[in-house]
């Protein structure tokens, strides 16, 4: 090809430098396409409470709202907890959004809190049961406090609400409750306690 008609051919179509990124890769190219998560993911896609117990509260259960929804062919999450309020009339919310993976019929999300976005939590519940259950039992680990930044893991258990819910009314039900509130399901109470069993070597969701 001629020097000039090859220069005008590249300016065109200027090439592009395949991403170096990992985490990029994993999420967008062959890594996420051999995961089934977007056709066996539809299932899970809706809103749920998400009930655990942290180690600043040993002595309540924490309930957020979370939100599991597809966005420009990938599937996303939101999470919003609600604590309290404080002595000045202030209720703290803290955000999490992150992104949602399907694979041998577990749950994974990875999500980073919005504000100041220190904070990263990982999270894998079963997924096996979801057709007779409305929950889903796992496990979530990251960063506790965001001072003292201690690493912990904690029990978790989902309560599906639906896919068209009235989110204002669900957000107001989150908060914390007493161990043994009649609030939260029996059910929920016996999974999200923290306590290893004498045969147990490891730390793993109740089932």
């Amino acid at each position: 090809m001629p020097v000039n008609d090859f220069r005008r051919l590249i300016a065109l179509n200027p090439p592009h430098a395949a991403s170096t990124d990992p985490m990029q890769n994993f999420f967008t190219g062959g890594g996420y396409k051999h995961i089934d998560t977007r056709r066996e993911m539809n299932k899970y896609l809706g809103f749920y409470y998400s009930h655990f117990i942290i180690a600043d509260n040993p002595n309540q259960i924490t309930r957020s709202l979370l939100c599991i929804y597809e966005s420009d062919r990938a599937i996303l999450t939101k999470n919003i907890e609600r604590y309290p309020e404080q002595g000045d009339g202030a209720a703290p919310i803290n955000k999490f959004e992150g992104v949602a993976l399907y694979n041998a019929d577990r749950l994974f999300i990875y999500e980073r809190e919005t504000t100041p976005g220190t904070r990263i939590w990982q999270t894998v519940v079963y997924t096996s049961n979801f057709k007779f259950s409305t929950y889903l039992s796992g496990l979530t680990m990251g960063i506790a406090n965001q001072t003292v930044g201690d690493i912990a893991c904690y029990r978790v258990v989902y309560e599906f609400l639906g896919t068209n819910i009235n989110s204002r009314m669900a957000l107001s039900g989150c908060g914390t409750f007493d161990l043994d509130s009649t609030e939260v399901s029996k059910f929920i109470r016996d999974r999200v306690v923290n306590d290893i069993r004498p045969n147990e070597t490891a730390f793993i969701p109740r089932a």
